[in-house]
């Protein structure tokens, strides 16, 4: 069972983003943010399989108080973070609208909508808050 977490230069890059936009509102945000990724990976190095795979096997949890995902991969003796991304940011998330347009698109017709079109628009933005 792996026990380390490991991160890549651009998990990295990710979490120093995110600790200079955090300190840069609110003086001490930055290392709260920090304190609860080093919680996730805590937890990581215990349960690195308490989490469902999002696409093949990439693993995401959420960081407790912040809107940011920790994506991870399982390897043999270690957990590697690949990302750590504001929730708004999901790699995943433009598959997500492509797909609820579609099933929004199948399902006007059959409620007696001519068109979906203005109404497809509306979720793609009231989905991006």
């Amino acid at each position: 069972m792996p026990g380390r977490v490991l991160t890549t230069p651009e998990a990295d890059a990710d979490l120093a983003a995110a600790f200079d936009w955090y300190e840069a509102h609110r003086a001490g945000l930055g290392s709260d943010f920090l304190a609860e990724v080093a919680a996730v990976f805590s937890y990581l190095e215990g349960f690195p399989e308490a989490h469902a795979a999002v696409r093949g096997e990439t693993r995401r949890t959420m960081v407790h108080r912040f809107p940011y995902g920790v994506f991870y991969i399982i390897d043999r003796d270690s957990v590697a973070v690949t990302g750590v991304l504001q929730d708004s940011d999901d790699p995943f998330r433009g598959r997500k609208i492509r797909r609820a347009r579609r099933q929004l698109t199948q399902l006007c017709p059959a409620i007696g909508l001519a068109s979906c079109h203005g109404l497809a628009r509306r979720t793609d933005r009231g989905s991006m808050n």
